[in-house]
């Protein structure tokens, strides 16, 4: 699985998407991991840091399409799904909240994000 997979990883600060999100605290939606390009990223991220996605290869192997990173105080929470979602409002189902809110600040941020989608 991909979790499986990519458990072995760690980001230092600003290192790849992982690390971009929790560095800047700015949370991040990828529409199709399968295509994402630097670009790509750029124009999702808030702050226009272009970092790579360093696991883009096990994504690929298991179909991982939409992601949504959350930066949380110790690390970053990501939401993947095989589906490609075309925003963040309709990646954000009641299946990915459910997912998400099982980490209570997932779940505040969660809440915040519904609130600005709507």
């Amino acid at each position: 699985a991909y979790t499986t997979e990519s458990a072995g990883f760690t980001f230092a600060k600003g290192e790849g998407l992982v690390g971009t999100v929790f560095a800047e605290q700015s949370v991040l939606f990828v529409m199709d991991a399968q295509t994402v390009t630097p670009e790509a990223v750029m124009s999702s991220m808030q702050t226009g840091n272009a970092s790579g996605f360093l696991r883009a290869e096990i994504a690929k192997k298991f179909g991982i399409r939409s992601v949504l990173f959350l930066p949380l105080a110790n690390g970053v929470l990501e939401v993947g799904s095989t589906q490609t979602f075309e925003n963040i409002q309709r990646f954000l189902s009641e299946n990915a909240a459910r997912a998400v809110g099982a980490n209570t600040q997932g779940a505040e941020v969660v809440s915040a994000l519904q609130g600005v989608a709507r």
